[in-house]
């Protein structure tokens, strides 16, 4: 039965007010598959493409590519879609909802397209929960090191402009902003590609108009 609190088991009683998705942000779910699991935010505005079947694993396999999503840290398995990923930094705000991901890494929706969705047409919406604020309070939590606003907005500028020709790139399957792998206050470009060898091929560059390129490794990216 649900639980009209809105706890959710190993988090608690999250908070009614949504936060929006940040670089570096720790945030966690508790899901059917693989309970609670903690992970931190690799990629915002990112470009995914999905594998889906027909069946539950059975049937034709297709891909779907999706827009402005979140990427994470892995924190799921098959059976986990649907589950809430909330902030971990002091206050459990709304933050994705879980719907794919691989060995490495995992892919949610961000929460206000969720709300947008279903909302759209005049229907109400909203989460149960406690009213509680959208951050940590003072003290509570160290802040996680994250690239400036203006460095991102550059990146993502860098992003939408080479995004294309990235995913030419056989084994490309994602491309978003984040931070830098030796630095996470220096913005990249994140670059998911799925590589059964575990290398990375020489035709991924590693600067973009003076943004690097970050590589995370993955293998297919499935609807989960």
């Amino acid at each position: 039965m649900v639980n009209t609190s809105g706890e959710i088991i190993d988090i608690g009683v999250p908070c009614n007010t949504t936060q929006a998705p940040a670089v570096n942000l720790p945030v966690m779910k508790s899901g059917r598959t693989t309970g609670f699991v903690t992970g931190t935010i690799t990629a915002t505005n990112a470009t995914v493409s999905i594998q889906y079947q027909k069946g539950c694993n059975a049937g034709k396999k297709f891909t779907i590519t999706f827009t402005n999503q979140i990427a994470t840290t892995n924190m799921s398995a098959g059976g986990d879609s649907g589950s809430l990923l909330v902030s971990d930094d002091g206050t459990p705000n709304p933050v994705g909802l879980l719907y794919a991901g691989s060995s490495t890494t995992t892919i949610h929706n961000p929460i206000q397209d969720v709300v947008n969705a279903f909302t759209a047409g005049g229907h109400t919406f909203s989460f149960a929960g406690n009213a509680c604020g959208g951050a940590a309070a003072a003290g509570e939590v160290v802040a996680a090191a994250r690239p400036s606003d203006d460095d991102l907005s550059a990146a993502l500028r860098v992003k939408v402009e080479n995004e294309n020709d990235l995913f030419r790139i056989p084994g490309v399957l994602g491309v978003g902003i984040g931070a830098a792998e030796n630095d996470p206050a220096e913005a990249a470009i994140v670059v998911f590609f799925e590589s059964p060898r575990g290398a990375v091929p020489k035709t991924l560059p590693t600067e973009l108009d003076g943004t690097k390129v970050r590589v995370i490794l993955t293998d297919t990216i499935v609807a989960q």
